[in-house]
């Protein structure tokens, strides 16, 4: 980390042509006339850092090459003063302000015109309303961009200003207050190319001054409270969009999507969250467009899929889930899209067997289409066939039989969730030995079984491992040791055998779900965790069917250090299971855990026990079956309902 002198040794660099000062360090008042020999200076880019004041040179400046200046993440205390200043650069061209705060007064008839500028960022920063008139002079501008900076209509910002600006090519207003309907005066900026005007709230039908804005490309509206039919609005006639975004407004939008057909050029459409209606298709008329992406999640529909859909050859990205179709899986989107990446069909109403494309598909990274009715074996093929696949969801459907082994083809593989079906037998050896980037592994509430993995398993990525609720045998793999685990969820099955060791040396983990085995022994030691952690580790592992012989001491399984703990995750459990027994913790709790521990359900202290620990408060501890006044009648053991799991 550096500090303001760093200045002056980068003023030696007389050739110098950009400057990025980015987290390094300065602070309170920065002088820039430090810089004045860099006269071949054309970019500056400040940010991250706690910079209240900037002080350029007085009168001529040697920074006249100067064409792009960019702040972010400071707080400004004398905004005029640095406008002013800036305006004695004359080749500036462009300014870039992120998540800066330009305080004090701003008088705009002492400001300069800025009327060289052709692009202006203003983004999560807030400046005084009289800075956004100045707008209004810059008569150059090609590009604005203001977005999350809580503006609204009655700034005057699109009449005085914006839709002045004849030349305007890009227009990003995102992310601000804008309520009501649009204004009519953007009807004037016949340049524009780019306008993105989502997440605001703008309300009404799109009016028909839209129309005029022939020369656009990429149109965003989405997350607005827009109304009306697509098929009636002016969005037709603008056959130059190659981009458009819908989603999330209360459009009513036709699956042919033939107000579009004239579009040739579209090649992204985004109507997610709207309503898709039926409508009448022609049976003579063919889209001229060849789209890369379509998302129609979430929109009411009820149906097939759309029949355009089966000319389309360029396919990139398509998101039909939540849309209920029906049918079989769309195998003929694989067939007919060879350059598909995504394919997204999540809680339709799929069903029949999975089916493989004709050949080995080279392009497909990622396929969710969980929440189905597919049934059937999963292809023996499947991995040999999809085997550039990173992301896999085929959960909760119907799928029975075993995982195939060619799952180990599929060597990018990072997300595999085969949770909820019907599957059997055990995790194959080749995806053990060869899915080496797997970070998510969720094969729950199946009837798998066998050994959890095979005697060699390379999934050194692995970060959360979900297979509760199946029939695995044997102990907890030592192999997992070489892991980085942040989530273990294996209750529900029949693991014996001690706690591994090793789990105490498992700094990234969060969160142990155990519950309903056979596992037994000690607690293990766990040095490394702030004391809140410890105990809802300790809670975790307490979780699990058959621990009556699990036993240890609190205070030697933690090292508490850190009594400021949010008792809200503190808890120690022992849960019971009618079918395999109790918990039994022993020695006092220590002294430190006292201000922390919420409540200790269904475990055993005896009044000795309690009497050399810290004095307790009543709430601190609930038994099963006796008040804290009459501890020394506690039951040893005591039955509560087990906890459910906890699901990646």
């Amino acid at each position: 980390m550096f500090n303001n002198s760093i200045l002056s040794h980068v003023s030696t660099f007389s050739s110098l042509k950009g400057i990025y000062l980015n987290n390094i360090g300065l602070k309170g008042v920065v002088d820039l006339q430090e810089l004045d020999s860099l006269s071949n200076l054309e970019e500056l880019y400040m940010g991250g850092n706690e910079i209240k004041k900037i002080v350029f040179s007085k009168g001529e400046t040697s920074w006249r090459k100067l064409t792009w200046l960019g702040l972010s993440n400071m707080s400004i205390s004398d905004g005029n003063s640095l406008l002013q200043t800036l305006g004695l650069f004359p080749s500036l061209k462009s300014f870039e302000f992120y998540d800066t705060n330009f305080s004090g007064a701003v008088i705009t008839n002492e400001l300069p015109s800025f009327k060289n500028l052709t692009h202006l960022t203003i983004s999560d920063t807030v400046f005084n309303n009289k800075f956004l008139q100045m707008i209004e002079g810059m008569t150059s501008l090609q590009s604005i961009e203001i977005s999350s900076s809580n503006l609204n209509i009655s700034d005057t910002l699109f009449d005085k200003g914006i839709c002045k600006m004849l030349h305007l090519q890009h227009l990003d207003m995102w992310d601000n207050d804008f309520m009501g309907t649009l204004p009519c005066c953007l009807a004037n900026l016949t340049s524009l190319q780019h306008l993105d005007i989502s997440s605001n709230h703008f309300t009404g039908t799109l009016p028909c001054f839209l129309a005029n804005l022939t020369s656009l490309l990429y149109l965003d509206i989405s997350s607005n409270n827009f109304t009306g039919n697509i098929s009636l609005s002016p969005l037709k006639v603008l056959t130059s969009i190659q981009d458009l975004r819908l989603s999330d407004n209360h459009f009513q939008i036709p699956v042919s999507l033939e107000p579009f057909f004239n579009h040739s050029k579209l090649k992204k459409f985004y109507g997610y969250g709207n309503e898709i209606y039926a409508g009448i298709e022609s049976q003579y008329l063919a889209p001229k467009f060849q789209l890369n992406d379509i998302s129609l999640s979430n929109c009411g529909y009820n149906g097939s899929f759309p029949k355009f859909l089966y000319s389309q050859h360029d396919l990139q990205v398509v998101d039909l889930s939540d849309f209920n179709s029906k049918g079989k899986f769309p195998v003929w989107l694989l067939n007919n899209n060879t350059k598909l990446e995504e394919l997204y069909l999540v809680n339709n109403s799929l069903s029949g067997p999975l089916q493989l494309p004709i050949h080995p598909h080279m392009s497909l990274q990622e396929l969710d289409i969980s929440i189905n009715s597919f049934h059937g074996h999963i292809p023996t093929e499947f991995g040999a066939y999809l085997p550039m696949l990173q992301t896999l969801n085929i959960s909760r459907n119907a799928l029975n039989g075993s995982i195939p082994s060619s799952f180990g083809d599929m060597k990018l593989l990072e997300y595999l969730d085969l949770s909820y079906n019907l599957l059997t037998g055990g995790i194959p050896e080749h995806l053990a030995m060869d899915c080496v980037s797997l970070e998510v592994l969720a094969l729950s509430n199946n009837s798998l079984q066998g050994q959890i993995f095979p005697t060699n398993f390379n999934l050194k990525s692995l970060l959360y491992l979900q297979l509760d609720n199946n029939n695995f045998i044997g102990k907890i793999p030592d192999g997992l040791s070489n892991c980085s685990l942040e989530g273990l969820y294996i209750s529900g099955n029949h693991l014996v055998g001690t706690l591994p060791r090793w789990l105490g040396n498992q700094s990234s983990l969060e969160e142990i779900i155990m519950s309903k085995n056979h596992l037994e022994g000690p607690i293990v030691v766990i040095q490394f965790l702030s004391s809140g952690e410890c105990f809802y580790f300790i809670e975790q592992q307490l979780l699990h069917r058959g621990c009556s012989s699990l036993v240890g001491s609190i205070g030697g399984a933690c090292s508490v250090s850190n009594r400021g703990v949010t008792t809200e995750i503190v808890r120690l459990n022992a849960w019971y299971s009618s079918e395999d027994g109790f918990c039994s913790l022993v020695d006092s709790i220590p002294e430190p855990v006292a201000g922390i521990v919420t409540s200790i359900d269904g475990v055993s202290k005896s009044k000795q026990a309690l009497d050399s620990g810290p004095e307790l408060e009543r709430s601190d501890f609930s038994f099963c079956a006796a008040s804290v006044d009459d501890v020394s009648t506690a039951p040893k053991h005591g039955p509560i309902e087990p906890p459910g799991n906890s699901p990646i």
